[in-house]
């Protein structure tokens, strides 16, 4: 995308910008405008700011600061120790259970004994 060029909802490069979209939305638990200043999601490690508000079933994601071949199929984070939902509902002024409710069916749970 060149500087300027509009994407999603209202979301305009701010500069020549890569860009992926990615399978994960506020039917997932993402906040419609995970484009609020600080969201991202990971990539092989490395922080993907949000490019838009997030559809139902994606999302779209800066990927200019990956030095390596994004390809359809990579893990991307949404939710992690480094993606956290409470650090998520503190930019949100939300609350992070906020993010779980939503949770469509067809995301598979894992749930981890953390007594």
């Amino acid at each position: 995308m060149k500087k300027g060029d509009e994407l999603g909802y209202r979301y305009f490069a701010p500069r020549d910008t890569k860009a992926a979209t990615i399978s994960g939305g506020y039917a997932h638990g993402l906040p419609r405008d995970a484009s609020f200043d600080g969201g991202y999601a990971l990539i092989n490690g490395v922080k993907c700011p949000y490019a838009s508000k997030s559809f139902m079933e994606y999302s779209i994601i800066d990927i200019s600061a990956c030095d390596f071949p994004v390809n359809i199929g990579d893990q991307v984070e949404i939710f992690s120790d480094e993606c956290h939902p409470f650090h998520l509902a503190t930019l949100a002024g939300n609350i992070p259970e906020i993010f779980f409710t939503p949770l469509s069916k067809s995301i598979e749970r894992n749930y981890i004994d953390c007594h």
